[in-house]
């Protein structure tokens, strides 16, 4: 992977999505990783509840093996979860 942007990765797993099946009223956390010297400033996350838009930036969670990774954790409050990522960089 020679470009930053390969590296951005996100996928319904357990690595990405805990707990990986959330219940009605569990609080859910979604990640996403990418290389730690990707040019992203900041990663927000813009979820769909209930056909409203709720945009919210994403925190650091961790650095290791050369990747970043972002998370941000909500209550479960329907049946099925609808979100974006947006990545804010410089350019």
């Amino acid at each position: 992977m020679e470009q930053w942007l390969e590296s951005v990765y996100s996928d319904g797993s357990c690595y990405f999505v805990t707990p990986a099946q959330p219940k009605l009223g569990q609080q859910v956390t979604v990640r996403i990783r990418m290389y730690a010297h990707a040019p992203v400033k900041a990663v927000v996350l813009k979820r769909l509840v209930n056909g409203i838009e709720f945009v919210t930036e994403m925190q650091k969670e961790r650095t290791e093996h050369g990747l970043q990774y972002f998370a941000y954790t909500f209550p479960m409050t329907q049946n099925r979860m609808q979100y974006q990522f947006y990545l804010v960089c410089e350019d």
